[in-house]
């Protein structure tokens, strides 16, 4: 059952200068839940996971991730590390280090985050790479490896951290067209284990399938919310039948 809440946001607000990007944004994301978050360009959807982890400060609002509650825009540095310790983000352009091996990248925040002895940050990072189908490439670099596989690494370098929340911002926007599945699939799989996930993706077939519920937002706020089911062939909202009709020609309800 997911009856835990996990992380819990209330009226967040976030602009860049003249452009309000988020205009009171408010979610609860429940324990080893799926959320996915869908939504056009511009909607909002990557500054929102961005200041789930603080990558960048809202102007207010507020986050309870846990045991820990927290002013968003008056948040401390200790509050930071505290949230960041409990999260972890997968970036669309993967953020490995170009000069480190596919394992090294993978037992960096073990070694330098958590103080972890690096025999032991060398064999849960090698457990990890395993787990996503690279066991041939811990000493591989960046610049040898496909998309696909620098996705799979970073996906690995989250896992290892075991985060309370893992953010997923597009994990496939960068990659070609053929290397998606790859991706997608250790995302699902990862999901199986109960690890609560907030996914913002175009892919709207995956997030049918893995999503226990989905979020669709446009101009900085939330237009629907529902389960995914619900959400893809059953929308209620005008725009989100519009937006999804767009990018999916084959769904046949009527706008």
């Amino acid at each position: 059952m997911l009856d835990n809440i996990k992380l819990r946001l209330e009226d967040v607000h976030k602009s860049f200068g003249n452009n309000i990007v988020l205009r009171g944004i408010s979610m609860t994301v429940r324990e080893g839940e799926v959320l996915v978050i869908i939504g056009p360009s511009g909607s909002g959807k990557t500054t929102l996971l961005r200041c789930i982890n603080i990558l960048e400060r809202a102007d207010s609002g507020s986050l309870v991730l846990g045991e820990t509650a927290v002013n968003l825009h008056g948040i401390s540095k200790k509050q930071i590390l505290e949230i960041r310790r409990k999260t972890a983000f997968v970036f669309q352009n993967y953020n490995l280090f170009r000069h480190k091996t596919a394992l090294e990248n993978v037992m960096e925040g073990l070694v330098i985050a958590r103080k972890v002895p690096e025999k032991e940050a060398r064999k849960t990072a090698a457990a990890a790479l395993a787990r996503v189908g690279l066991e041939d490439k811990y000493d591989a670099y960046p610049l040898q490896l496909s998309g696909g596989q620098q996705q799979r690494v970073a996906i690995a370098r989250t896992m290892v951290l075991n985060p309370e929340v893992i953010l997923f911002d597009e994990p496939t926007s960068a990659l070609d067209p053929e290397l998606v599945g790859e991706t997608l699939k250790v995302i699902k799989n990862v999901a199986k284990d109960g690890v609560t996930m907030i996914i913002v993706t175009h892919e709207i077939a995956f997030a049918a399938e893995v999503a226990n519920r989905i979020i669709f937002m446009d101009g900085g706020v939330t237009i629907e919310e529902g389960p995914a089911e619900e959400i893809i062939f059953r929308p209620r909202e005008e725009r989100t039948k519009q937006f999804l009709k767009r990018i999916r020609p084959e769904l046949s309800y009527t706008i």
